[in-house]
């Protein structure tokens, strides 16, 4: 995918699987030549992939992510400058990427189940009630959204994302746990190569009806080490599956990354560097035997 759209715009930035954003300012200065490229995208997805894909075109990266998700299968729809709030205001407040699970909840216990409900509130109101996060629903309630698409080396900077599919799908804690572990445990092994802390995991779940949960928490300390890593990402998961829905995919990103620089008033010395040998030489017999020849063990 990200090949394909490379060839109509240099600046893709791939943020989630089978999803990308393309920047084709540069390339295409009207909409209607934007729309244009859009159509050439998704007869180029099915001529080499087979699949069928939709099209958003909007003056950012928000309202082109949520055009996507409306547009039927094979279809290019454009919101133009201006429109935004218009667009925006019949749907659902959970397509904003900001409405995670537990805020939407939230959401949903103070009436305001559409976008348009949310933008007929002040910054500072949201703020009373969400705390930092009201500023952004504010912003992405009224179409703004200021972040860049970002190249694809800069986005491979921001964020390290592992997933896995569940086959079957299940429900069972300790499967759950079992597959959040070995995510852990990628996301760990990424970052020592990386030589990267990561100062706040992303947790997202996709359900077998295909309903989406995401959160997020931020770290005590930052750090890179399985064993930190994984208690956050452990109460993420609590969080998320609250539905006992049976879960289909599993993502960990880290971000907020940073040089790694040891947290010594939170760590001994020698747990540290225990902890680090550990991880290290079974690296070397992953890189010996397979994957699959160590790992951790759950225990509860």
């Amino acid at each position: 995918l990200t090949s394909i759209l490379m060839n109509l715009s240099p600046l893709v930035q791939p943020y989630r699987f089978g999803r990308a954003h393309s920047d084709v300012t540069r390339t295409a200065r009207t909409t209607p030549r934007a729309v244009d490229m859009g159509w050439k995208t998704l007869k180029a997805i099915h001529a080499e992939l087979q699949l069928a894909a939709a099209a958003g075109v909007g003056t950012n990266k928000l309202l082109s992510q949520i055009i996507s998700k409306v547009v039927p299968a094979n279809e290019v729809q454009a919101i133009t400058s201006g429109n935004e709030e218009k667009f925006l205001a019949p749907l659902w407040s959970n397509y904003l990427p900001s409405v995670t699970g537990t805020v939407w909840q939230e959401l949903q216990e103070l009436n305001l189940l559409r976008i348009g409900e949310i933008a007929q509130f002040t910054a500072h109101d949201l703020a009373m009630i969400f705390g930092k996060l009201g500023g952004v629903l504010f912003e992405h309630a009224h179409g703004i959204d200021h972040t860049p698409v970002m190249s694809l080396d800069s986005a491979r900077e921001t964020e390290i994302i592992h997933g896995e599919v569940l086959l079957p799908d299940a429900n069972d804690a300790a499967i759950l746990q079992t597959h959040l572990l070995h995510l852990v445990e990628k996301a760990s092994e990424s970052l020592r190569l990386k030589k990267r802390n990561t100062g706040k995991l992303r947790l997202e779940i996709t359900f077998s009806d295909g309903k989406k949960a995401i959160g997020q928490a931020v770290l005590p300390a930052p750090a890179f080490l399985a064993h930190a890593l994984y208690p956050c990402a452990k109460e993420l998961l609590y969080r998320l599956t609250q539905r006992r829905v049976r879960v289909r995919t599993i993502i960990l990103a880290s971000a907020k990354l940073s040089p790694q620089a040891r947290q010594l008033d939170l760590f001994s010395a020698e747990t540290v560097s225990r902890a680090e040998k550990l991880q290290q030489a079974m690296a070397r017999v992953r890189e010996r035997f397979g994957e699959k020849a160590v790992g951790y063990l759950r225990v509860n």
